[in-house]
């Protein structure tokens, strides 16, 4: 009887594994990096949606308009900057804008930009609105409990009153 040689069947089958497992991750690392790749360059370019605008003022037009929004801003800006200082001393400096920076910042070349700074202030605004509106809870708030703790202190010292005065009447009787 002749015997045949048989191959091993355990080694040609963990030869095998590796590749399928390969086989099946390849193509789902390939989409990933795809897809990432498609998002980074779609955050990363203009947008082409946006429609250029039809009627664009003259350079005379825009120096006084940003000229009177500077001033206006300007003065706004000073304002309720200091009522932020004032109002509510914790404030760091870096979360108050520099009127500097802000009067000297280049014009957006494109209307997407303009747009963009546009929103960008408009969130600021709308940022420093509500922090004075939170200093100035806090300040009504203090002033509240400062008034109730001074209410307190008052009937406490009523209270120490009555017992010094009942304390001097037992010794009396006594």
């Amino acid at each position: 009887m002749n015997k045949k040689q048989i191959r091993p069947l355990p080694v040609k089958t963990l030869k095998k594994q590796p590749k399928k497992s390969r086989k099946k991750w390849l193509p789902i690392i390939i989409l990933a990096a795809l897809l990432i790749g498609y998002l980074v360059w779609k955050n990363s370019s203009p947008d082409a949606n946006t429609s250029p605008i039809e009627s664009t003022p003259t350079p005379t037009e825009q120096n006084s308009a940003a000229q009177s929004d500077t001033t206006s801003l300007d003065n706004n800006a000073l304002d309720t900057s200091a009522s932020i200082l004032d109002t509510d001393e914790t404030s760091t400096d870096s979360q108050t804008p520099d009127p500097e920076a802000i009067l000297n910042a280049p014009l957006p070349e494109t209307d997407s930009l303009a747009k963009e700074e546009i929103d960008r202030l408009a969130d600021e605004r709308k940022r420093l609105a509500e922090q004075e509106k939170l200093a100035a809870e806090q300040l009504t708030m203090n002033k509240q409990l400062t008034e109730m703790k001074a209410e307190q202190i008052a009937l406490l010292e009523e209270q120490i009153a009555q017992l010094e005065a009942a304390e001097g009447a037992k010794t009396s009787v006594k």
